[in-house]
Parts: structure tokens; sequence; C-alpha cells
């Protein structure tokens, strides 16, 4: 099958792309075109991967993290020199209605994150050895609720690290309590 790149439906086949870049780049110095026939080249091996499989069909929740995910489990299992990947999941800014243990906001949230890793390492299988997943966000929260239900910017954050060679079942880190006078900075 040939593979198709490009954004939406604005879809080209691979060949096309590489025609193009190599007209573009006729005469340039090979530093400049290395990264291009690279990236070229590196989508072509996608033509190795088998179709695939509806993420939910693999354990996946919806939405995009799940099928995010999924696609990266593909790459891997394809061993196709995938080093790198980063995928976001938004909709943590819960300045207010954060919800309870048993329902809202962050319950609905971290339910599709759980899901979405534990089919990841399912699906995975003995490639899971060769991971290490990190999550993280990119700012902190304080600990206790604001006067919406909502928690506000802060520097409390919370690393969740999975995958071979992890050792875990431990938290790592310095506990300052949940006295008042620890819950902020």
């Amino acid at each position: 099958r040939d593979i198709k790149i490009g954004v939406g439906e604005d879809l080209v086949p691979i060949a096309a792309w590489s025609r193009s870049m190599a007209q573009l780049h006729k005469g340039a110095r090979p530093d400049l075109v290395k990264p291009t026939t690279d990236a070229i080249a590196a989508v072509g091996k996608l033509k190795s991967l088998p179709p695939a499989v509806e993420a939910a069909a693999a354990g996946y929740p919806n939405g995009q993290l799940g099928g995010a995910l999924h696609d990266v489990a593909r790459l891997i299992k394809a061993n196709l020199g995938l080093r790198v990947a980063t995928i976001d999941m938004g909709n943590y800014d819960m300045h207010q209605n954060l919800g309870g243990a048993t329902g809202g906001w962050m319950f609905n949230q971290l339910t599709e994150l759980s899901t979405a890793l534990a089919a990841f390492a399912k699906e995975l299988g003995n490639d899971f050895n060769r991971v290490i997943l990190v999550t993280m966000s990119e700012f902190g929260r304080r600990v206790s609720q604001n006067g919406s239900g909502g928690v506000d910017h802060g520097h409390g954050n919370a690393v969740l690290v999975m995958g071979g060679g992890v050792n875990g079942g431990k938290v790592y880190g310095r506990w300052p309590g949940l006295a008042p006078s620890a819950q902020d900075n």
C-alpha cells in the first residue's frame, strides 16, 4: 500500500513528496538535504506496519490519548527505530468543579489515563520491557481545593514512571505532610 503524508484531507503519496523534495533540494549541500531524505525514508518504513486495528478493540478508551498510545505501540512493535515519542493529554486545568473520588472531572480524566496506560502495556506485552513511559504535568497544583471546588496552580506535582527497568512500587521525593503551612510553596 502507498503511504500518504500531509495534513487533514490534503494527503499526498510519499513518492510525490520524495520527487518534490529532491527537486527543491537540487544542488543543495548534503547536510541540508539529509534531514529531509531521512524523514521521508522513516515515513516510508511505515509501509511495513500491519494495518491498524481500532484502538478500542485493543482495549484503549475512546479519545485521542488511547489512539495515540495505540499508534506508538504499533511503531515500537514494528522495530522501526523509534527512540522517543511524546503525547499530550490536556484538560487538567481544573480550577473549579474538580469532582471527588467516585466521579467528576478528575475521576474521568484519571480513568481515561489509567485505562489507556494499561492497554498500552498489555498491547506491547514483552516489548514493554524495552519502554520507559513517563507521565508528567507542565505545571504543579496546590494540595487543597479552592472555593470553587477546584485546585489552583502551585508547586505540587506527581510524575509516574512505568516500563522496563523501573523499580516500581515506591514513592520518591520528600513528603512535607498536609499541615496548612506545607500546602503552599
